[in-house]
C-alpha cells in the first residue's frame, strides 16, 4: 500500500484518479473499513514522525473519497432510469439542446445525494478527524482543505451539509460536534432519492439478485450520449474520441432511441453490433460518420442550413 501513488493519474476516457483512490474504491465495504481504522490509528500516533503520519493521512482522504463515490445496485438502477426519461422527455417533449442540460442535472445531484450508501460514513469521518485533539492542527488543516476540495470542485457534498459548510466552515462545523448521523434538521429527500430507498428496501427484502445482465437499448444510448456531453455517472468520457464529429454522432444517438425517428439501417446494425456496451458503440457510429453516413438529424440540419442561407441571401 506504501507504494500506491497520491498523485493524479490519467485514465482512458475517464476522469484522473491517483492509485490510492482506485485502489480503496475497489475494496469491499468491511475491508474499506479495516484499512481506515489501521490509517486513523498511525495518523493518531505521535510516536511516528509527521512525514509517516501526513502519508498515512492521504491515504485516509483517499478511502473517504472512495466512500463519497460508492453507489450500490439500487442507486445505479434509479440512475439509469432517469436518465433513460430523460433521453426520452428530451426527444419526444422538449428541444433537443435541453438534454445535455437535463443529463448535466441529473449527475449532478447523483454525485450529491444524501442517501448514497457510504455519505453519512465519510462526512462524520471529516468531521471526527477534524476535531481529534491527537490529530497535529497542521494535519486537520489538510482535511478541511480536502473536504472543500470536494464540496466546490468534486461536487460530492449533499446540500445539507454543503449549506453548513459555507456558513461555518469545515473546522467550526467540526467543533460543535456536527454529525450526519445526529442531524435532526435533515429536510425531506428528493423524489429520486426516495425512489432509491424504495428500491434498496425492496432489493433488500427480496435478497441477492443475479448480476445484472447488459444495458437495454435505451439504457445504452442514454449512457453513450452522457459519454459524450461529460454526464456521465461514473465520470466516462468519450468526447474526445470523437472530438469535431461529436454532434453527427449525437445525431445517430437521437435517431436511435426516437420510435419517431427513421434511423439509418447501419446505424442499426452499429448498434446491435456494440453488445450493449458504450464505447463499442460510440465507435462504431464514428466509423459510420467517417464515411460519410449521416444520419436524418444531420441531413436535415444541412437542409435547414441551406434554406436558411438561401432566405438570407433573397433578403
Amino acid at each position: 500500500m506504501s507504494g500506491l501513488s497520491a498523485v493524479l493519474q490519467g485514465r482512458p476516457f475517464h476522469r484522473p484518479a491517483s492509485q490510492q483512490y482506485r485502489f480503496a474504491r475497489r475494496l469491499a465495504p468491511a475491508h474499506r473499513d479495516m484499512l481506515e481504522q489501521a490509517l486513523c490509528d498511525r495518523v493518531r500516533n505521535a510516536a511516528r514522525n509527521l512525514q509517516e503520519r501526513r502519508a498515512a493521512l492521504t491515504m485516509w482522504m483517499a478511502v473517504q473519497q472512495a466512500r463519497l463515490r460508492t453507489y450500490d445496485e439500487a442507486q445505479r438502477e434509479q440512475y439509469a432510469l432517469d436518465r433513460r426519461n430523460a433521453v426520452e422527455r428530451g426527444l419526444c417533449i422538449v428541444t433537443l439542446p435541453a438534454v445535455p442540460f437535463m443529463l448535466w442535472s441529473l449527475r449532478r445531484n447523483h454525485h450529491r445525494s444524501p442517501v448514497r450508501v457510504e455519505y453519512a460514513t465519510a462526512f462524520d469521518n471529516f468531521m471526527r478527524m477534524l476535531r481529534d485533539p491527537q490529530v497535529p492542527p497542521e494535519l486537520r488543516e489538510t482535511v478541511a482543505q480536502r473536504l472543500d476540495y470536494h464540496l466546490r470542485r468534486e461536487g460530492t457534498i449533499a446540500p445539507r451539509q454543503a449549506e453548513l459548510l459555507r456558513r461555518w466552515g469545515a473546522m467550526e462545523l467540526a467543533e460543535s460536534g456536527y454529525l450526519v448521523s445526529e442531524d435532526r434538521d435533515l429536510p425531506p429527500h428528493r423524489i429520486e432519492d426516495m425512489h432509491v430507498l424504495l428500491r434498496r428496501r425492496l432489493q433488500t427484502a427480496s435478497g441477492p439478485e443475479a448480476p445484472a445482465g447488459r444495458l437495454t437499448r435505451q439504457e445504452l444510448l442514454a449512457d453513450a450520449v452522457a459519454a459524450l456531453t461529460g454526464t456521465h455517472w461514473d465520470d466516462l468520457d468519450l468526447s474526445a474520441l470523437t472530438c469535431n464529429r461529436t454532434q453527427e454522432v449525437l445525431d445517430h444517438l437521437h435517431d436511435l432511441g426516437d420510435r419517431d425517428s427513421r434511423s439509418h439501417a447501419r446505424a442499426r446494425l452499429a448498434l446491435e453490433q456494440a453488445r450493449g456496451r458504450v464505447e463499442p458503440l460510440v465507435r462504431n457510429l464514428l466509423a459510420l460518420v467517417a464515411e460519410g453516413v449521416r444520419s436524418a438529424r444531420t441531413l436535415e440540419r444541412a437542409r435547414q442550413g441551406r434554406v436558411d442561407r438561401a432566405r438570407r441571401a433573397v433578403e
